[in-house]
């Protein structure tokens, strides 16, 4: 159905009404609009799994764990917690005392040691070493179990080290390799620029320049003046309903250009041109369809850099686009840092955001984009790209089209960028 409807109810032959069918059953469907017959019909909702699974999703994941707790008379209590690296000893300011008549027995002490609350981990094995007929409050156990579990999760967060690899322009660039210099004279690049400078970087590779691609308007426009054929506008990632009226007139005004675009809603567009990653086009029959409505599909980045997926069921590559090198973009978002609580730009709109980044504690950078409105994309500062062996690999699999996403580089890393494809 091109529309969607809810199901009322699954009425089955026999009249009765249900809520269950089993495969290959014949039921009959409460909908209030016609269905015609023949019509195939998809289900893409169900109330019970989307419940189940976001019950598990409230279920935190519990690292295994294993705890000593020792408790010496006159000492103070002590516990020691370990996973397979890290051993952590912590205890706790009280004297610990006698008592014959209510000593604490076993059964508390594990009662209370193994509650983990809402720390990732659980006990699964605990030690107790104690003198006989001893009395601590279990309130003391509380608190001895919270700042043990605390300290390992302090000591869990601080462990982990993010692999640096150092990003160095000359690592992209294939060495020459004579299997491969009849198919690069047939390979199509796409390429977007963030600044008029690139525009004449690129121009010694312009033969093997399929299209030219900005998001911003001013830049389209001086492409257009140059290279009317080759000339992309990239449309915003995120586009709510009264966007549209905004970009329909700016369409308008730059003469139905070529777009590039995130948003289903414009896959019908008589500019259609190119489908972003954004759409999250994963396998062979989402590409294939995009493709028969003659539109180019960028590989996910996903299957590119990270599953290395080689798309074995697309017989036809000649309209899939191969990001080889790329500033992925990690949120995107209408929130903008410069804005005060009644969001209005504490800058008079006159934007910062170029200057602006987020540093993490790994001292990575991450920096803000602009796009429609004030909307933001947040990207790593640092590009993505493929190794030599990969780009081979992908050009003796019959891919002819390679995309490149200039940020701030300069004219010789863009020859560099260039000489690896072409």
């Amino acid at each position: 159905m091109d529309i969607g409807e809810n199901i009322g109810r699954i009425i089955k032959s026999d009249g009765k009404i249900s809520d269950t069918a089993s495969k290959n059953e014949i039921i009959y469907l409460d909908f209030i609009r016609e269905i015609k017959k023949g019509q195939t019909i998809h289900r893409t909702y169900d109330y019970a799994y989307e419940k189940n699974l976001e019950e598990d999703q409230k279920i935190t994941k519990k690292l295994p764990i294993s705890a000593k707790i020792t408790l010496k008379l006159n000492d103070n209590p002590t516990m020691t917690l370990k996973d397979e690296n890290i051993n952590i000893v912590q205890n706790i300011d009280f004297k610990i005392e006698s008592s014959k008549n209510s000593p604490i027995s076993d059964k508390t002490i594990i009662k209370q040691i193994s509650k983990t609350d809402t720390f990732p981990f659980e006990i699964k094995n605990l030690d107790i070493e104690k003198s006989e007929n001893i009395f601590i409050p279990v309130k003391i156990l509380n608190e001895l179990r919270r700042k043990a579990l605390e300290k390992l999760y302090i000591e869990k967060i601080n462990s982990f080290k993010r692999n640096h690899v150092n990003y160095n322009i000359n690592e992209f660039l294939i060495e020459k390799n004579n299997n491969c210099d009849k198919i690069k004279s047939d390979l199509s690049v796409f390429v977007y620029i963030a600044s008029e400078n690139q525009l004449d970087y690129i121009k010694p590779h312009i033969n093997n320049i399929q299209s030219i691609i900005s998001s911003d308007i001013n830049l389209y426009k001086k492409i257009y003046e140059f290279y009317p054929d080759k000339a992309v506008y990239q449309l915003p990632s995120i586009i709510r309903q009264n966007d549209f009226i905004n970009i329909s007139n700016l369409k308008a005004s730059l003469n139905a250009p070529r777009i590039m675009f995130s948003s289903y809603s414009f896959m019908k567009d008589k500019s259609a041109y190119i489908a972003n990653y954004h759409m999250n086009i994963y396998n062979s029959l989402s590409h294939k369809y995009y493709n028969s409505q003659n539109i180019y599909t960028v590989a996910s980045l996903e299957n590119i850099f990270a599953n290395s997926d080689e798309y074995k069921y697309l017989n036809d590559k000649s309209k899939i686009i191969i990001p080889v090198y790329i500033y992925p973009h990690l949120m995107l978002s209408e929130f903008c840092p410069h804005k005060d609580e009644l969001g209005k730009c504490i800058y008079d709109y006159k934007c910062k955001l170029p200057n602006t980044a987020i540093i993490n504690e790994q001292g990575d950078r991450f920096l803000f984009e602009k796009f429609l409105n004030c909307k933001t994309s947040i990207i790593y500062e640092k590009p993505y790209f493929l190794n030599k062996s990969q780009i081979i690999k992908y050009i003796e699999q019959s891919y002819t089209n390679f995309m490149i996403e200039l940020k701030n580089e300069n004219k010789k890393s863009v020859d560099t960028i260039f000489s690896n494809i072409i």
